[in-house]
């Protein structure tokens, strides 16, 4: 089987400011950090009897903001797939509601022409491949023109890709899942910590989970999702509930039954 080698770098959801930063996760790169939030108990109304923070996150990336949104919700999930995966960006909030019957609302979002995007700037600005034969066999000079070249192709098409995203959203009602799923996830954020090891080859998927706790706003961003732990399949629960919710089969205890056992 021919290895396959690209000149490029990983197209990744964006990076957080760092306050704690390790090689491995099970596997995978992660950045962990942990805010204040001035605006504690303060919320901002918005449509449908929706409740968000006051606190404005200015270390939001650009693929969070159409995915996520500027406010800040109870609990925000999202997920960046890697080249080759035909899954699309994702973004998962919980927000929580006045209705006291359904105390909270799932938001997510997707970018449904997400890879038909990304194929066609890719035709507009190609990439370099080539084998493991070619590149071993070519001058050193001519090895740093393409991985420049494939550099700047990759960067045209990271910006420009913006530009013709379509964002669908939909919403769900839900009661005790909002509570359990913020719960479980502050603990994991808590108890993640990096693991001795060589840090793997990055280009698989990544993913962010942030929640409120407290008067504090806590971070995980992953780089590259480990390929086993409570992380993934933390990640794998909360993209489950997505595909859910869009397709309208979203079951609130399904999940709460899901989530119960999973310690940290």
């Amino acid at each position: 089987m021919r290895l396959i080698v690209l000149f490029l770098l990983t197209v990744l959801f964006g990076q957080l400011a760092v306050a704690q930063e390790a090689d491995r996760v099970g596997g995978g790169t992660f950045t962990k950090l942990i805010e204040h939030n001035p605006y504690s108990g303060m919320t901002i109304w918005g449509g449908g009897g929706n409740m968000y923070s006051a606190w404005i996150n200015n270390n939001k990336t650009r693929l969070e903001m159409p995915l996520l949104g500027a406010m800040s919700a109870h609990f925000e999930y999202l997920f960046s797939p890697a080249d080759g995966d035909r899954r699309s960006a994702a973004g998962l909030c919980i927000v929580r509601n006045s209705s006291p019957e359904t105390p909270y609302m799932l938001e997510v979002k997707w970018i449904k022409n997400w890879r038909k995007v990304i194929e066609i700037l890719e035709e507009v600005y190609p990439l370099h491949v080539l084998t493991s034969e070619e590149i071993s066999s070519m001058p050193k000079a001519e090895q740093e023109r393409i991985a420049e070249h494939n550099k700047e192709m990759r960067r045209r098409i990271d910006e420009e890709r913006f530009d013709y995203f379509e964002v669908e959203t939909r919403t769900f009602p839900a009661g005790d899942l909002g509570g359990v799923l913020h719960d479980k996830v502050a603990a994991m954020i808590g108890n993640v910590e990096a693991e001795e090891g060589t840090a793997v080859d990055s280009g698989g998927n990544s993913g962010m989970f942030r929640c409120f706790v407290g008067d504090e706003v806590w971070t995980l961003g992953i780089q590259e999702m480990p390929d086993e732990g409570t992380v993934l399949q933390m990640s794998d629960l909360c993209h489950r509930i997505i595909e859910d919710v869009r397709a309208g089969t979203f079951d609130e205890q399904k999940y709460i039954g899901m989530l119960e056992p999973i310690e940290f």
